[in-house]
């Protein structure tokens, strides 16, 4: 049984990935031909000094040093190559890698010092950083006309 931070974290990736992907989707013709990767591949741009974008959360939501760092899916795609990434940030970052990220997004979760985070931002292969965070339902409906009633 999943523990409470790792169902936690699921969503928190789930509503990531939801907000990244709303534009893609919004942008396309509705007659081609829809790839998973072609949503990541349109993350945001390096920033003018040539980093990668660092996400913070509100300081009520986020969890300290807890980082999701996605990696670019036209330089890294496989899932070898992304574990070769997390890996490199445990021996040469002293990074403390939680979960790696190889289907939908190339990445990995991890605990990383503000010097990792600044290394990892100036890395090629780094799309984006965003800091983990506690996500919560905002409201409950009892009942759903659906015929759902639970998650």
């Amino acid at each position: 049984m999943p523990s409470r931070a790792a169902k936690l974290l699921a969503i928190a990736l789930i509503v990531l990935l939801s907000l990244l992907s709303a534009p893609a989707l919004i942008a396309r013709s509705s007659t081609a031909p829809l790839r998973s990767r072609d949503t990541f591949n349109r993350l945001p741009q390096r920033t003018d000094d040539g980093l990668a974008p660092l996400r913070m959360a509100a300081a009520d939501t986020g969890i300290a040093n807890r980082y999701i760092v996605l990696l670019r899916s036209d330089r890294v795609f496989s899932a070898s190559a992304v574990a070769r990434k997390a890996t490199q940030a445990t021996s040469q970052l002293g990074a403390e890698v939680h979960l790696v990220y190889t289907r939908v997004v190339q990445g990995f979760a991890a605990t990383l010092s503000n010097q990792a985070i600044e290394t990892l931002r100036r890395d090629t292969d780094v799309a984006l950083i965003e800091q983990d965070q506690v996500v919560s339902v905002a409201n409950t409906q009892l009942n759903p006309p659906w015929g759902l009633d639970r998650i």
